[in-house]
Parts: C-alpha cells; sequence; structure tokens
C-alpha cells in the first residue's frame, strides 16, 4: 500500500500564479507539484489592496483550502514600526493577523513549506509554538546581497544604511536557522549561506520554454535587433536600460545604423518610455508572446548590477536559443559558458565590444543553446527533489 504524503501549509506574500512575475510562476510550479505528488494542501496568502480571481481560480484545484489575510499600507507601516529592530522586507508581513491563521490551520498539517524572503520570519514563530513541524524554506533570493549591492551604488558614507546591513545580515541567518530545510536556486545563493549549508539542497527555479522550437511566425521586429527582457518597471531593469541605452546602445548605432534595440516587458518606468521610437529603440510594455521576440533576437543584453537571486529572464532567453551578454548580476546562478550562449562581461566598455565582435562574427548554434540551458534547468530537477524529501 502506497504510503500517504504528508499534509503540507504552504505560506506566501502573495497568491502564486503563472501570470505574474518569474518568482510567482516558481512558486506556482511549487504548488502544482507538490499536488500532482499526492500532497494536500493548505495555502495561506496576504491579499495586499484586494486579490486577482483568476489567481485565485487557477489555485483551487490544487488545493484542499486558500485562505487569505487582507493587507494594506497601513498594516505593512504598522509591522515594520512594530519589527524596528529587523529590516523592513522582513518585519512588513509579520501581521498578528496572520500568526492567528497558522494557528488555526497547522493542526493537522505535518510540513510547513514557506517561500519568498517576506515570509521568513514565520520559520521562527512556527518553530516556537510548534516544535515538532517540519520546516521547509524556499529563498527566491538572498536578502542581504541585494541591500549590499543597493549600498555599493553609494560614493558617500551612511551610517543608517550600514546599520540596516548589519542587521538584515544578522535577522535573515537568525531566520534561516530555524528551517528545517532551506532550498534555494542556484548554487550561487548556496554559497551565499555558508553557516546553514548542511540544511541547503539546490533545485531549479522554473522558466517558461518556446511552445515550439520552429515557428513559422516572423519576429515582431524586422532586421537584425538585440533585446533587454525583464520586468521593467523594478529598479536593476529599467536603470539597467537606461544606463545601457546612454552609454553602449549611441556607439553601436553609429556603428551598425541598421541595428535596433528592444525593451521587452511589463510595466516600463516613465523615464524608460522616454526612448521610445528614437534611434532605433522600442519599449514594448507586455506583450503576450515574449518568445516571438526572443526568438528572433541576434541576441539578448543583461546590463543588471542590482538585485539578487538568478534572473530568471535571462534564463529563459537562452531557452529560446538566444546568446546573451551579462553582467555578473545578470548570469549568476545560471552555469552555462559561452559555448553554451552566455558570455559574462565587467563593464559596459566590455559589454560593447563583445557586442560589436559578435555583429561582426558568428554565434553559437542557437539549438545547443536552448539543449544546454534544458539540461541545466529542467524542472524535473526540482520535482525530484520534491518528491524525495517531502516525505
Amino acid at each position: 500500500m502506497m504510503q500517504a504524503r504528508p499534509k503540507i501549509l504552504a505560506l506566501y506574500p502573495r497568491l502564486p500564479s503563472m501570470a505574474r512575475a518569474a518568482g510567482e510562476k516558481t512558486a506556482f510550479k511549487f504548488v502544482e507539484t507538490l499536488h500532482g505528488l499526492g500532497h494536500r494542501i493548505v495555502l495561506l496568502s496576504f491579499a495586499f489592496n484586494g486579490y486577482d480571481e483568476k489567481d485565485y481560480q487557477a489555485l483551487e484545484p490544487l488545493c484542499e483550502k486558500i485562505v487569505l489575510h487582507p493587507f494594506g499600507s497601513g498594516e505593512k507601516l504598522a509591522n515594520v514600526l512594530r519589527g524596528w529592530h529587523l529590516s523592513p522586507t522582513l518585519a512588513a508581513r509579520r501581521s498578528p493577523g496572520f500568526g492567528r491563521l497558522i494557528d488555526e490551520h497547522i493542526a493537522g498539517c505535518d510540513l510547513v513549506h514557506i517561500e519568498f524572503t517576506e515570509l521568513l520570519p514565520w520559520a521562527c514563530h512556527i518553530k516556537r509554538r510548534y516544535p515538532e513541524k517540519r520546516v521547509s524554506y524556499v529563498a527566491h533570493d538572498i536578502v542581504f546581497q541585494k541591500k549590499y549591492r543597493e549600498a555599493r551604488r553609494h560614493l558617500f558614507l551612511n551610517p543608517w544604511r550600514d546599520l540596516d546591513l548589519a542587521m538584515t545580515w544578522w535577522s535573515e541567518n537568525r531566520f534561516l536557522a530555524c528551517a528545517d530545510r532551506v532550498i534555494v536556486q542556484n548554487r550561487k545563493d548556496a554559497a551565499l549561506i555558508p553557516r546553514h549549508r548542511e540544511r541547503v539542497r539546490v533545485v531549479v527555479p522554473y522558466a517558461q520554454t518556446a511552445a515550439s522550437e520552429d515557428s513559422s511566425v516572423p519576429p515582431p521586429i524586422s532586421g537584425r535587433y538585440l533585446i533587454f527582457y525583464g520586468a521593467m518597471d523594478r529598479p536593476e531593469n529599467y536603470l539597467a536600460a537606461i544606463s545601457f541605452l546612454r552609454i553602449c546602445w549611441p556607439e553601436l548605432r553609429r556603428e551598425f545604423p541598421d541595428l535596433e534595440f528592444c525593451v521587452l516587458g511589463a510595466r516600463p518606468h516613465d523615464r524608460l518610455r522616454e526612448f521610445d521610437g528614437r534611434d532605433g529603440v522600442t519599449v514594448t510594455g507586455f506583450v503576450e508572446d515574449p518568445n516571438a521576440y526572443l526568438s528572433g533576437a541576434f541576441l539578448t543584453v543583461a546590463p543588471i548590477t542590482l538585485g539578487a537571486g538568478i534572473k530568471v529572464k535571462v534564463l529563459e532567453s537562452l531557452l529560446s536559443g538566444s546568446p546573451v551578454v551579462a553582467f555578473p548580476a545578470g548570469a549568476e546562478g545560471i552555469d552555462v559558458g559561452p559555448r553554451e550562449g552566455l558570455t559574462v562581461v565587467e563593464g559596459y566598455r566590455e559589454m560593447t565590444a563583445e557586442i560589436r565582435r559578435a555583429l561582426h562574427g558568428a554565434l553559437p548554434d542557437r539549438g545547443e543553446i536552448r539543449a544546454a540551458a534544458r539540461r541545466a534547468f529542467d524542472w524535473g530537477i526540482t520535482e525530484s527533489f520534491l518528491r524525495e524529501d517531502y516525505r
């Protein structure tokens, strides 16, 4: 007789969704995979200023129960003030009402599955009150690294910023120590938390692949074009795009006057929209089929210097067959090399030179790029881990 899989209490800062950002897509795949493995799931989530009914309906068949905690800016501010000794990222969702929901639903669950940095503090709450419960935490990034990169952009010393960095490092490590299992999505993140190495396991994020490698649909942009793909309301993306347009693009455009540049991604910042339609630049906003743009691009650029965690949009570019030239922050956690389509450069001058070299020379085979990315980031790796570890 097959042994029953543990019942899971799953905690999320927002509803997992295949219609939202890369992290929410990976979160949805975790829920879908756990359901497919036979787990019963009780899902608790914050609902910031309401929720999307379509996201709720997509999750309903996968969960035994979904409970939402209404959440607004006032409660968020109160939590930050109450948790003054913590980084705001870690304090913002420590709502007493959410704690009561956990207390109400944890009794029949054997394992607690927590995702995203915002909910990491609940690992300690649960282990203090329910030490017999097994807690697994899925890290989508390491928040200290994100804050450290932001701090490095400033030229002047700031004691408050330095204090926030120290508090973030201390509190993040303290909360990580409460989880029985820490799941990261690349080896780089595992190396950032060495004191927890015995409990850390590495899986892969979910990345969407092209429905067809041999699409007959022509690319939306004619001629040769470069592309930068990401959520363009996020500072690490729109600031990177603006810097590329100001530093690299004028030189490339002078040498290759027929070359175009496409900024692909939802909700582009107003500062970025100003470039649309000028000097061969297209700022698309949201598009239904990003792969149509990616698969037709000459190559993808990722001049990212901020943020943390694996950049799934870079991975999706590789999965579409597009070669990528990236700064280290844009390529970290993606363990493929130039022969598999990913070239890492250290600065804007090197990026311009590498793009120029590619435009004058040959690129890796697009089929080989796709194959290498699929081998390294097959969702089956994560599914196999969950099958063995969540027993």
